[in-house]
């Protein structure tokens, strides 16, 4: 397993994430957004400034975090065109920083089988485009999309079956269901995860908690990938600046720093117990 975490989380100003990512010693950063603007609304001028900076520092790109798919499906062709262009940038972007994997959404789902249909149509496209280019695509569970249920998860994941196209599970992105899975679905799912994201929340209160002290069983989590000998990255994305209680004691760069002692730690005392 590696670490990295989502740029934005660790700090708004760049200078300050590649500071804080040295001081902990980590070597991977996932791209998503730097001085309050997603990374594939820069400047290529300005992303050539950021790839000698990382460079300098030694730190790689684990993904580029999008926020392509986040949105209503597409109505008109040029609506269309215009989402395949940003499909486009987004593997140009990647292949820039030799990050072998761009983070999308499944695009907001009315339950209607048109709906369902025209999704997995327009995510096949995307499957193709990074096929060419030998990027992976990785679909995350976000709420209200349609990769947000068991079932659809296993539908998309049936109807597309390829090395290019696969899933990133958010911790605190089921964390509202009490009930766990069935044995059958919780092998399924650890089978198909390429990418994770590191959240815990308090399923009572809804509050943003650190790593380990809210109900998304993180440690059993990070367990479970282990057992499956995963080879993957766990992204350390904790939104604990939007728990008021730490905010109001903490800057977000210490919150982050925080939450990163605390994976280490699950992730030490994992390796351990093994």
């Amino acid at each position: 397993m590696h670490i990295t975490a989502l740029s934005d989380e660790i700090s708004d100003n760049f200078q300050k994430q590649l500071e804080l990512l040295k001081k902990h010693n980590l070597c991977f950063i996932d791209l998503r957004d730097i001085e309050n603007k997603n990374i594939l609304e820069h400047t290529d001028k300005y992303l050539d400034y950021i790839k000698a900076e990382l460079t300098k520092n030694k730190i790689q790109v684990s993904c580029i975090s999008t926020q392509i798919g986040k949105q209503l499906l597409p109505n008109s062709k040029n609506e269309t065109l215009e989402i395949l262009r940003q499909v486009n940038r987004a593997i140009s972007v990647a292949q820039k920083f030799k990050a072998k994997f761009i983070r999308i959404f499944s695009f907001y789902h009315d339950g209607s089988i048109t709906s369902e249909k025209s999704i997995i149509r327009l995510l096949n496209e995307f499957n193709t485009l990074a096929i060419q280019e030998n990027i992976t695509l990785l679909i995350e569970n976000e709420p209200k999309t349609y990769a947000y249920s068991i079932e659809n998860i296993d539908n998309l994941f049936s109807k597309i079956q390829s090395d290019y196209f696969k899933l990133l599970w958010d911790t605190g992105n089921f964390s509202h269901k009490k009930s766990g899975f069935t044995k059958k679905e919780h092998l399924y799912f650890l089978n198909i995860i390429k990418y994770a994201h590191i959240k815990d929340i308090d399923v009572d209160t809804k509050e943003k908690k650190l790593p380990g002290n809210g109900s998304c069983e993180v440690e059993k989590f990070i367990e479970d990938l282990h057992f499956q000998n995963y080879q993957g990255y766990l992204c350390l994305e904790p939104l604990i600046i939007y728990n008021h209680k730490y905010a109001e004691m903490y800057r977000k760069e210490e919150l982050f720093s925080l939450a990163l002692c605390k994976l280490l730690n699950i992730v030490e005392s994992v390796s351990k117990n093994l």
